[in-house]
């Protein structure tokens, strides 16, 4: 009877651990279309903008072809095609390559925010996002921070540029989120943009708290390393080993 009972429970146990798994089976589904209209609507937007400016780009190209002016046509086709770098970029931003639902929509919504300040948003996925060695409510606050800050730098440039990639480094085991943005004060010292408080902006209230609390982060972990580097581009990488 004990066995009998025994067994029941089991099987009981075993149903209910089926269902839950479908349960979380059946949110991450419906995160998935949530995700994939949020993109369509974005690109329904983004095909109604390019349409409206075809004709003006024909035209512009006709009138470069008139008067035989091959070097303006040659610009233009130069500047037509990064266009289409960028919006070839924007197929990253896919539930399907950031399989991460949570960092999928930080990072649709950092993409927004920067089209909003007229700034070209790069995104390269090299890896599995869900397999990254720290907590996802970790990791989004760090990538939320270090996007802000580069949305910030960047829109005070003429050059308006954002780009995070991620990528996995096989031989030290590790992945590597890299944030790369434009930037124009080119004295920011990077030994001290960690600290508590310190900003570059003229307005020192409320601001320099976002990279310390960052390093703070990772200060509590083994397995993560956080540094800038300076260059034509601003680099902030985030490292995470295995």
């Amino acid at each position: 009877m004990k066995i009998f009972m025994g067994a029941i429970l089991v099987a009981f146990l075993i149903v209910i651990i089926l269902l839950i798994v479908k349960n979380k089976k059946g949110e991450r589904k419906v995160q998935y279309l949530i995700c994939q209209n949020e993109k369509l609507k974005d690109e329904m937007e983004e095909i109604k903008s390019m349409k409206h400016d075809l004709c003006n780009i024909i035209q512009a190209m006709g009138g470069f072809i008139e008067t035989n002016d091959i070097d303006g046509l040659k610009d233009m086709y130069n500047s037509i095609m990064g266009e289409c770098t960028y919006i070839k970029s924007i197929d990253s931003l896919n539930p399907s390559l950031i399989k991460n639902s949570a960092l999928f929509n930080l990072i649709n919504n950092k993409y927004k925010l920067a089209k909003s300040n007229d700034i070209k948003f790069y995104v390269e996925v090299n890896t599995d996002t869900n397999s990254i060695n720290i907590k996802n409510f970790e990791l989004c606050r760090i990538i939320g921070i270090l996007i802000d800050n580069a949305i910030e730098a960047a829109k005070l440039c003429n050059e308006k540029v954002v780009s995070i990639k991620f990528n996995y480094d096989e031989l030290n085991k590790r992945n590597l989120i890299i944030v790369e943005n434009s930037y124009c004060n080119k004295d920011l010292d990077i030994n001290e943009i960690f600290k508590e408080g310190y900003t570059s902006k003229k307005e020192k209230i409320n601001h320099g708290l976002g990279l310390w609390k960052a390093k703070q982060i990772v200060n509590l972990h083994n397995n993560l390393l956080l540094y800038s580097k300076k260059g034509k581009l601003f680099e902030q990488r985030l490292e995470v080993f295995d």
